[in-house]
């Protein structure tokens, strides 16, 4: 299998060559890595295949996807993402995954990612050539490429199963000398902290390993699998979760997942003694939202009826539009706050100050209360309710001093 990446490191020293000679980039030579690189899988079912590549149109990153053998024939699909990487050229990616009796790999594409102008080899294996191992791989030599974005959707598809499903495993080859290698315009591999020419084991890998469900029992009901269901005997369908831990928010006896638990009194009643003075045991925890493991308020202090402890209660976010019980973007610039390809990328905002949606307050968030939308009324048509951080019915200074510190350069996390 191997032959995929010496075929890819004979065009790459081809390409640096064009590249470095003839080529365009979209910025200047990668060195060092960017920061915050990062690469991971996303696991979709065909029926909620999302039709786009970009990272924003993916509202989650799923490890595992329950697959249906009655509904689109048991297809579903594999991406293969980077996040915040500068001047790509090329990758190679093994992955294993369960016997070929069990699963098939349909097809791959390799051209989402890489932008106009690109002119782009397809090395990815049209099929595994031996046992439960694929390689995907491409190299453009037309341009380097920067930012986010899916570098293989893998269309793959399970087999009936017999009576009771299975569960199937596709994951990034760990073995020694196996994985994913990205390639830059200077020949260099982000992420390759060790030199060992792969994306370290240790780093930045959102789902190394996927599961597949197939045709599994639903003990709550709730659409989800067992497999799959962060709340397996409590009915969630939306799995939400807030803390990004193993447990969903509808099962999650720690919200926010900041070692002081929701109802840490165990009197059956979540907030009715919350922590106070500095208590930290025996007493609910006082912002269910907002990780404080010490209990302490946060800088901009407590406000009554905030639930996700963001200085804005909840019924004056339900009025402003954004989500009263969730302080952070879930996908905004996860590992690297305030890039700029991440923002707006959420149908509802978390975060009123956050008017961007990137994870931090800045200038970008005051560019949003600019004329025409400043000194404007409810009743002008440039008036939007959104950004009327008082809701007093004008946006004006007074909407601006809530931007003011400690809210400025504040960050959230997820």
């Amino acid at each position: 299998m191997r032959y995929l990446r010496y075929a890819l490191l004979g065009l790459l020293a081809l390409t640096l060559v064009w590249v470095g000679a003839y080529g365009e980039t979209s910025g200047a030579a990668a060195s060092p890595p960017p920061s915050g690189i990062t690469i991971g899988m996303d696991m979709k079912t065909a029926a909620a295949n999302p039709g786009t590549y970009n990272i924003a149109s993916l509202p989650a990153f799923e490890a595992c996807v329950d697959v249906n053998t009655s509904v689109n024939s048991g297809k579903f699909y594999i991406d293969l993402f980077v996040l915040n990487t500068s001047q790509l050229i090329g990758f190679d990616a093994e992955f294993t995954f369960s016997s070929p009796s069990k699963l098939t790999i349909l097809s791959t594409n390799v051209e989402k990612f890489f932008g106009t102008g690109s002119s782009i080899y397809d090395l990815s294996q049209t099929k595994p050539a031996y046992g439960p191992y694929y390689e995907a791989a491409a190299l453009d030599t037309g341009v380097s490429n920067t930012g986010s974005g899916v570098l293989v959707r893998i269309e793959a598809q399970a087999w009936i199963p017999p009576s009771g499903g299975s569960v199937l495993d596709f994951e990034i080859d760990s073995r020694s000398g196996r994985g994913v290698t990205l390639t830059d315009n200077s020949g260099t591999h982000p992420g390759d902290g060790n030199g060992d020419g792969f994306f370290d084991a240790d780093a930045d890998i959102i789902n190394p390993q996927g599961t597949i469900a197939v045709d599994r029992a639903d003990g709550d009901g709730d659409g989800v699998s067992d497999d799959c269901d962060n709340c397996p005997s409590t009915s969630n369908a939306n799995q939400a979760n807030n803390d990004g831990d193993a447990q969903g928010d509808a099962c999650d006896t720690d919200d926010d997942n900041d070692g002081i638990l929701d109802d840490g009194n165990s009197s059956g009643i979540i907030g009715d003694h919350p922590c106070v003075g500095g208590a930290t045991n025996n007493c609910d925890d006082n912002c269910l939202w907002w990780p404080n493991p010490t209990q302490a308020a946060p800088p901009w202090g407590a406000t009554p009826g905030d639930t996700d402890c963001d200085a804005w209660a909840d019924a004056n976010e339900t009025l402003i539009g954004t989500n009263a019980i969730l302080w952070c973007s879930a996908t905004g610039a996860v590992t690297n706050p305030g890039d700029p390809s991440k923002t707006g990328d959420e149908a509802v905002d978390s975060w009123p100050p956050d008017m961007n949606d990137d994870q931090v307050v800045n200038g970008g968030d005051l560019n949003f209360l600019a004329p025409p939308l400043f000194f404007s009324i409810s009743s002008d048509p440039a008036y939007q309710v959104r950004y009327d951080l008082n809701l007093d019915n004008v946006i004006n200074q007074a909407d601006l001093n809530f931007l003011a510190p400690p809210i400025f350069f504040a960050t959230c996390t997820p």
